[in-house]
């Protein structure tokens, strides 16, 4: 077997000579189901503006399965898609192929709907610093800004004490841009609820993200559907990177 189809038998999962039609039978409602996770990128009807999210609707059944499959074994990489196909199991992939390629590419071009998962329920903590502590600095990115890190006390707790952060828990990021003393803002925050309308394919507990400008205005243009995706893999660690070191570190002081 020489390299080319070495690479289409890993990245499909088939072996040569078998198709799509070889597989167990696919259901399309069961892909439908499953496909609401994709909504919250690709568009309600499989459709998405954005010059970096492809188009899900009429597209060939066994393309679609291909790309899945590489996605789940990492053979094409992507911070968000990578997460999201390694919990799909093989009848998953089938059906989201099977749904998607039959639904018809829309006259009215991309999708203006979003899922409520795309969206952003927090508003930026009226009291911040107070109440939080800044537990890491740095180190700097490449293009020189420097992140700072803080957690509210319910956060800090509970990492302390070895125990996963609860709802009511915040974390909030300060970026200062290179040369700068006036920071953007990424946070996350859990309340009990938010995460029951999420799909399971999404769903980072009751987690949800926002990101906001120097002025601390939310962007609601973002679609956070691509925060709980890039999460998903630190679901061990309550969905948040730099847990282990909120668990350790002593706060830092303030400038």
């Amino acid at each position: 077997m020489n390299s080319l189809p070495r690479l289409f038998a890993l990245m499909t999962g088939l072996l040569p000579g078998v198709t799509l039609a070889d597989e167990p039978s696919t259901s399309i409602a069961a892909g439908e189901v499953a496909s609401l996770a994709c909504q919250a990128c690709h568009g309600t009807n499989g459709m998405n503006a954005s010059p970096d999210i492809p188009n899900l609707a009429g597209q060939k059944k066994l393309y679609l399965a291909v790309q899945l499959r590489a996605f789940k074994s990492g053979a094409r990489k992507s911070d968000y898609m990578n997460p999201i196909a390694a919990q799909l199991a093989d009848a998953d992939i089938v059906n989201l192929a099977e749904y998607w390629s039959n639904v018809p590419v829309g006259t009215g071009g991309a999708s203006s709907t979003r899922l409520d998962t795309s969206r952003s329920p927090l508003s930026f903590p009226a009291s911040f610093p107070n109440g939080f502590v800044l537990y890491r600095v740095g180190p700097e990115e490449e293009d020189g800004s420097v992140n700072r890190f803080y957690a509210n006390d319910v956060a800090k707790a509970a990492a302390r004490a070895g125990k996963p952060l609860p709802n009511g828990s915040v974390i909030v990021v300060a970026a200062y841009p290179r040369g700068s003393s006036v920071p953007t803002f990424s946070m996350m925050e859990a309340r009990a609820g938010w995460g029951e309308a999420t799909p399971a394919l999404l769903r980072n507990g009751d987690w949800r993200y926002a990101l906001f400008d120097a002025k601390r205005r939310r962007r609601d243009e973002v679609n956070y559907a691509r925060c709980l995706a890039c999460h998903k893999p630190v679901a061990d660690k309550s969905f948040v990177f730099t847990l282990d070191e909120l668990a350790k570190s002593s706060a830092h002081p303030e400038p």
